[in-house]
């Protein structure tokens, strides 16, 4: 009796060995093997040994896993021991199927990929997928290589299937018989893509919130203005996103999906991005509300302790009571960084860097920065020539634009370097009093100072140096002595000889027609004061005695400066006609000329031509005032009046700073009682 023709070959994996189930057509009576073969010859040294057992018309081959290796083909026939007839060999498989990955397309269809390199894959016809449908139904479907793709309705799977378990095995018909391969592992995928409910950037990162499922990877494909930047995984919900290089500035989206295994899920429904950070203008207190203004237009997030506002436009008012609040932009589910501001009034803030403690004028702390360039535009139109580029300070002329700018450095370096910088700098300004004076309010607007830098920029006072500026509004106060020469009587030896205080005087410094003055009454009136003589060569000149000596021709100027002696005449000597011996006032329309005379003055050299010169005989004392008010009542101060100074004369213990910026009375926030006093302060309770 001839052996019945295989019908079908089912292989599976059990420990180390293949199993190899045969059926056949028709029933196969008596001592029936099933032959494993290398070839379809069926010569004995081709068979590859294992155990057999035979039922007349189907039956089983176990091989061990090991003597399959380094096969290029396998075959499977029948074999009758008594009569020693063999029946027809078919093709099999000798290993399992390797996935390689599985995906869901946008259009719902379920995507299986084989690895390609493997030998049973070149002779494969059909894919069997075995599985559970959404009724925990066992099922096995059919599907055609290479294009192995069927659609989620089809296998009654739905796109909000979270958990799909399915094993894949290869298939392909030789000599009439179905041969089937033995599964892969199987392989637990999520069809549903992840639920966003909402995006938002905090520390740099992505932050996903959504119900996502537990065990799967959470990963997104990232896009900016349609472009796919890349892919990125969430770390416990976090997707880092920093080496993409994404502009903020565009439009940016995320589609989320899960990667289980090998495969993909679904991929979710567009979700946006926003990585930009806002910029808030200005955050100032206005009547009862404090004003936000914003960089640009837009739909914010407001947090104000545990209240959340949606607010629209780029201007928006909160209670005076939110002393601090967050603020950043939103778009439906997706929320941007945010940025942390305190509603504050413009006021005179501090800042700290190594260096130390630095004031400035501005809106809200954050405003300052002490690690970038400082550049302001001046209203003022530079003559030819006019331009500076130092270490600390540079001006230039930019699209016809003054510009001075105000270099970073000045924040490091050692403060001599950065002031005689500053001196270079107002030489070159002064070629023009308008941009001489533009300059030094964009420094003083402009430029975060030091507490003992603060009358340097502001009067131009270098007590080291022994000289300070003269401008208007303040006022000098000058003490005046008399020598009194008595004779020797024999009993005093000329002791009794030297200077008494003769009373004192205060000039007002005023400014007409660009040029310093001193006392705007009696300088009116039409007189005539005979000027200094003529200098000698070892540097005599007739000083002065009073207000009638400061109001000659020639000597108001541009620029005026006060400057002290490095000695001063002993008390119980005659005065000295020499100007360096005496507190000098120079005038002078060149800042150069200024600054040679100020020189020469403190080291004993001849004077400068074009240079006006006056000083007060003898022992007097000059010292520049400032007026301040103190609960609304005014007060003159010397200048280098601190406010400790003010509060110890007036017994004041806690009080309240307001310094002028700009004409508007602004407080000085972060208040240290040795900040030196300037013309306009206001002290109040």
């Amino acid at each position: 009796m001839s052996l019945s023709e295989i019908e079908r070959v089912q292989i599976t994996e059990e420990g180390e060995e293949y199993l190899y189930e045969v059926s056949t057509k028709g029933v196969c009576f008596g001592n029936v093997r099933i032959v494993l073969s290398k070839s379809r010859n069926t010569a004995s040294d081709s068979v590859i040994e294992g155990w057999s057992e035979w039922n007349n018309s189907v039956g089983t081959i176990g091989v061990k896993k090991e003597l399959l290796k380094d096969l290029t083909d396998l075959y499977v026939y029948l074999k009758d021991e008594n009569t020693q007839t063999t029946g027809t060999a078919v093709r099999v498989y000798y290993e399992a199927l390797a996935l390689k990955s599985w995906h869901v397309t946008k259009g719902r269809e379920l995507v299986f990929l084989p690895e390609r390199g493997k030998n049973a894959y070149e002779f494969s016809k059909e894919l069997v997928v075995f599985y559970q449908d959404a009724y925990e139904n066992e099922k096995y479907v059919m599907l055609n290589l290479p294009n192995a793709r069927i659609g989620l309705e089809q296998l009654d799977l739905w796109e909000d299937s979270k958990d799909f378990t399915f094993q894949l095995g290869y298939g392909m018909e030789d000599e009439g018989a179905k041969i089937y391969g033995a599964f892969c592992p199987p392989v637990t995928a999520c069809i549903a893509p992840p639920e966003i409910k909402q995006t938002a950037v905090e520390e740099g990162k992505v932050v996903l919130t959504g119900d996502f499922t537990a065990g799967a990877s959470l990963w997104a494909r990232i896009y900016s203005s349609g472009q796919f930047m890349g892919e990125a995984v969430a770390d416990k919900g976090k997707l880092d996103v920093s080496k993409l290089n994404l502009d903020e500035e565009k439009e940016i989206f995320l589609e989320a999906y899960y990667k289980t295994g090998q495969g993909e899920s679904l991929h979710g429904d567009r979700t946006d991005i926003i990585l930009q950070k806002p910029v808030v203008e200005s955050c100032t207190i206005q009547d009862e509300n404090g004003t936000i203004i914003m960089e640009r237009p837009g739909t914010y997030e407001v947090n104000v302790g545990e209240e959340n506002k949606i607010i629209c436009g780029r201007q928006f008012q909160l209670p005076v009571t939110a002393a601090e609040f967050s603020i950043g932009f939103v778009n439906g589910k997706a929320k941007g960084p945010k940025v942390c501001c305190r509603v504050m009034e413009k006021a005179v803030y501090s800042f700290q860097n190594t260096k130390g403690t630095f004031y400035l004028a501005c809106s809200r702390p954050d405003a300052c920065s002490l690690d970038s360039d400082i550049a302001v535009e001046l209203d003022v139109t530079l003559a030819e020539g006019i331009v500076y580029q130092g270490t600390c300070f540079q001006l230039e002329k930019v699209s016809e634009k003054a510009l001075v700018t105000m270099k970073k450095e000045i924040f490091t370096l050692d403060t001599e370097k950065v002031h005689e910088d500053y001196r270079k700098l107002m030489s070159k300004a002064a070629s023009q009093k308008e941009v001489f004076t533009a300059v030094k309010n964009a420094i003083l607007e402009n430029l975060p100072m030091e507490e003992e830098e603060i009358l340097f920029y502001y009067y131009d006072y270098c007590p080291e140096s022994g000289y300070v500026g003269i401008f208007e509004g303040m006022s000098l106060m000058t003490e005046y002595t008399l020598y009194q020469n008595i004779p020797d009587a024999r009993q005093s030896n000329g002791d009794l000889n030297g200077y008494t205080g003769t009373g004192a005087a205060r000039y007002q410094v005023i400014e007409r027609n660009g040029n310093i003055k001193l006392e705007p009454f009696a300088g009116e009136m039409n007189f005539v004061v005979a000027p200094p003589k003529t200098m000698t060569s070892d540097n005599k000149l007739c000083g002065g005695a009073g207000i009638a000596d400061l109001l000659y021709k020639g000597f108001s100027a541009e620029y005026m400066r006060l400057v002290y002696p490095t000695q001063f005449t002993d008390r119980n000597s005659t005065g000295n006609l020499c100007y360096d011996r005496n507190i000098c006032l120079l005038s002078c329309n060149n800042w150069e000329s200024l600054l040679k005379a100020t020189e020469n003055m403190r080291k004993g050299g001849l004077g400068v031509d074009g240079c006006a010169y006056h000083y007060f005989r003898g022992r007097a004392v000059v010292i520049p005032q400032i007026c301040i008010s103190v609960s609304g009542n005014v007060l003159w101060v010397s200048l280098g009046t601190r406010l400790m100074d003010v509060q110890k004369s007036v017994g004041l213990k806690e009080c309240s700073l307001f310094r002028m910026v700009k004409g508007e009375k602004t407080p000085v926030k972060y208040l240290d009682v040795k900040m030196p006093l300037v013309a306009g302060d206001c002290i109040e309770l």
